[in-house]
């Protein structure tokens, strides 16, 4: 059996499970939309600061500061998260990601030279036997690499989502606070106290989410410190593996070594033969 291009489809399919789509980095887009809310929340800020400076009722002005002061939380505790995660990012990343991927590349590219390897040296005649042992290497690491991040995937998933639900939560909280401050000459001085109270105090609840949040991001670092061993730990495996296999492979050169020479030297002698001359 000769290698043909056609020979390497065995090993193509079995990395076909290869194209599992892992990110243990905290997206892009959750980022944007903290820095996006933390902008509008300062430019409220500024606007509100004229708004309480040009208040005279001491009532209203007192209830314009509260809420004003409520909001500078907000924002002391949305770019604190921002920070947070930040040192997430950097402590998890997309480092072990990255790796899995470049490995499991690497894992082919050693798959197709062994089995080009055998090949050659056996005149086509081990290369079904010596697929057999390529594959069931790839086929373990292509599963088994990608799983060990599947723990630390799926824990950023839910952080992220818990992020973006408090960051609706707050900017929903925030946006009626600031309505009510901006209402207040509208209402009497009691009513606009009243109604900056009640939103001031679902706005300062954010503290402790923030609390809470960052109990999450530490477990999520925590299971990325995890998942940097386990990827250390198969790699490892990997390469003892991959030398075991090659070993495996030589025996089967060995093995088919008869069959290669009788390869060679039939293709010799029929390139010896003398081709008759017609007449």
């Amino acid at each position: 059996m000769q290698l043909t291009k056609g020979s390497f489809l065995l090993l193509t399919v079995c990395l076909s499970c290869i194209g599992i789509c892992w990110t243990t980095a905290i997206s892009e887009d959750l980022t944007t939309n903290l820095k996006n809310n933390s902008t509008a929340l300062q430019t409220s800020l500024k606007e509100l600061e004229t708004l309480v400076s040009n208040e005279k009722n001491k009532i209203r002005k007192t209830a314009l500061t509260s809420g004003q002061d409520s909001l500078k939380v907000l924002q002391s505790n949305i770019d604190e998260l921002q920070t947070e995660i930040d040192k997430i990012n950097k402590d998890i990343g997309d480092t072990n990601e990255e790796q899995v991927n470049t490995k499991i590349e690497e894992l082919q590219t050693w798959g197709e030279e062994q089995l080009k390897r055998v090949n050659k040296s056996t005149g086509g005649a081990g290369v079904r036997q010596a697929n057999d042992l390529i594959q069931n290497v790839i086929a373990r690491y292509s599963y088994s690499l990608p799983k060990s991040l599947e723990e630390l995937n799926i824990l950023t998933a839910q952080f992220e989502r818990d992020v973006n639900a408090v960051i609706k939560t707050y900017a929903g909280f925030a946006k009626e606070l600031i309505a009510r401050m901006k209402g207040c000459k509208a209402a009497s001085a009691n009513q606009c106290r009243d109604n900056i109270e009640i939103w001031s105090e679902r706005v300062l609840t954010s503290t402790n989410q923030l609390t809470r949040l960052r109990r999450s991001g530490k477990q999520l670092v925590e299971s990325g410190l995890y998942t940097s061993q386990r990827v250390e730990s198969l790699l490892t495996q990997l390469a003892k593996d991959k030398l075991r296999c090659e070993k495996d492979l030589d025996g089967i050169i060995e093995d088919n070594a008869d069959d290669s020479d009788e390869t060679t030297t039939t293709e010799s002698t029929e390139a010896d033969e003398p081709t008759e001359l017609g007449d």
